[in-house]
């Protein structure tokens, strides 16, 4: 429905951004209207625009052609600002010169000028696009600018909506122009491409316009581009070593050699993270800078695609391996060696954790100590030698704990849970129970963790307990060995009976 401002509606008439060839009209069908007629609604049929007072005709057909093809009982009343369409014909004009495509769409609007009815082809928005891939979208002053639209169960903002109408219409001109740069035609004419949505579809043309050299790794996308648009989207402002796009990335591993066998890796191995659902470049891009042996590269690029997700935030971990290590060999396998069965049980953060506490790694670098590259093996072996350190290595620092977490400190069904006041006694503990706790320290100190050990029987310490977030999240015997189920059982109850009952009171007493 519109207002009486829409007999203010003239014909726009906007210079576009750049001077282009016009070409055919590609549709030429109007909508059905209400409007304002001296203050009364007034129904406005399409095909034989005969007009028709609303309070004489409810049913929203026209009463001579029965035409209904635009208005809907919903639409009169704009029910929380939405438009209710069955359809939302536009006309559409084409355009392109040497450097772009271009698609407006217009809109014919009935106004009253007092009795006289006139229609008005007015522009609603246009959409370009360069062929270096740079958008123009704009939406032009419009009586529905602000409306919601309903079509086909979607709603739609107007914005939205003529967005996907003109993206829609640029991509099918795309595809029948001849004049396709930097050989686009390679991307339209694909089947993988031609099923994605309007949205992404314009996504990609704009990417591979961007970079066009690409092409020859477009096996990156195909099955997820979303899911690598939304990677990209998100990193490509975030420094990755010395490079700072994703873009970079990509190029520096497929350039860096032109082995058959390495570009194989690098397919086997996006195929295999297509089944997870993720894959990040970022991962391929450290092996290719830290590894030059083109078969070491290889053996990496083909690890499980499950744990290369999870390798690296940074580059820094691979620094400390080939820092005690020594060797690219040994380095290359340790990562071969690493399981999913590593990343999820915490064997692979725990042991970069304590390597890179307080440099820790420096130490055992300069007293030349041989590390096994299993990843199991290297995680206990460093955990030995973390425990023994000498105290005079350590920040003595206090910990602070919030009073209800030293009020759960306590003897529970033969079992005394007990908190470390500081690093040395965390170390004493860690060294006793022959785990990497004391890697843990800076978590406890910041209160992004806390860490309670179970002395047994008044006599051994036997088990620690990482707490997170109100949660147990680590629950580990010696030697990281499974609790026994009774004792399990016990700290679990101790937990929901005193930890969590003295939080709650203390709350209480904050608010």
């Amino acid at each position: 429905m519109f207002s009486q401002e829409n007999s203010k509606i003239e014909t726009i008439n906007k210079t576009p951004k750049h001077p282009l060839i016009k070409n055919k009209i590609t549709q030429n069908i109007c909508n059905s209207w209400v409007t304002k007629k001296q203050n009364s609604d007034v129904y406005i049929c399409s095909k034989c625009k005969f007009i028709t007072l609303l309070r004489d005709n409810t049913s929203f057909e026209c009463s001579i052609c029965k035409d209904s093809s635009f208005i809907t009982t919903a639409s009169l009343f704009e029910k929380n600002n939405f438009l209710y369409i069955k359809s939302f014909n536009m006309d559409f004009v084409t355009l392109h010169d040497s450097k772009s495509w271009g698609v407006e769409a217009f809109l014919e609007v009935p106004v009253f000028y007092d009795d006289k009815l006139e229609f008005k082809n007015i522009r609603v928005g246009f959409l370009f696009i360069s062929y270096y891939g740079k958008t123009y979208f704009e939406i032009d002053e419009s009586f529905v600018k602000s409306k919601k639209i309903i079509s086909k169960e979607k709603i739609y903002s107007f914005d939205e909506f003529i967005y996907i109408s003109l993206s829609k219409k640029l991509i099918e001109y795309i595809s029948d122009n001849s004049q396709k740069p930097k050989d686009i035609s390679w991307l339209i004419d694909n089947k993988e491409f031609q099923a994605q949505e309007i949205q992404t579809q314009m996504k990609m043309l704009k990417f591979f316009l961007k970079h066009p050299t690409l092409k020859k790794i477009d096996f990156f996308y195909w099955k997820s581009f979303y899911i690598f648009y939304k990677f990209y989207k998100k990193n490509a402002k975030n420094a990755f070593a010395t490079k700072d796009e994703i873009i970079d990335i990509l190029h520096f591993i497929i350039d860096y050699n032109s082995s058959k066998a390495l570009k194989k890796a690098l397919y086997l191995s996006y195929e295999q993270s297509i089944k997870n659902k993720l894959y990040n470049p970022y991962v391929d891009y450290i092996f290719a800078r830290y590894f030059k042996d083109i078969n070491y590269l290889r053996e990496l690029i083909s690890i499980d695609a499950k744990v290369k997700n999870y390798l690296f935030s940074n580059s820094s971990y691979i620094k400390i391996l080939f820092a005690i290590y020594k060797n690219p060999k040994k380095v290359k396998n340790y990562f071969t060696s690493l399981t999913y069965e590593h990343i999820r049980d915490k064997t692979f953060r725990d042991t970069y954790d304590m390597l890179k506490k307080d440099n820790f790694y420096h130490y055992i670098q300069q007293n030349s100590f041989k590390l096994p590259t299993n990843p199991t093996k290297l995680h206990d072996e460093v955990v030995k030698i973390y425990n023994k350190v000498s105290s005079a290595l350590l920040k003595n620092k206090t910990f602070f704990y919030q009073q209800y977490q030293t009020d759960s400190i306590t003897e529970y069904r033969g079992l005394t849970f007990i908190l470390p006041y500081n690093k040395l006694e965390l170390l004493q503990y860690a060294q006793i129970l022959s785990n990497c706790a004391y890697s843990y320290a800076d978590r406890i100190q910041n209160g992004y963790s806390i860490i309670y050990f179970v002395v047994k029987e008044k006599k051994h310490l036997h088990y620690a307990i990482e707490i997170k977030d109100q949660a147990i999240i680590q629950a580990k015997a010696k030697y990281n060995e499974e609790i026994p189920q009774e004792d399990l059982s016990i700290i679990t109850q101790w937990f929901n009976n005193i930890y969590l009952d003295n939080m709650l009171r203390y709350l209480r007493k904050e608010l």
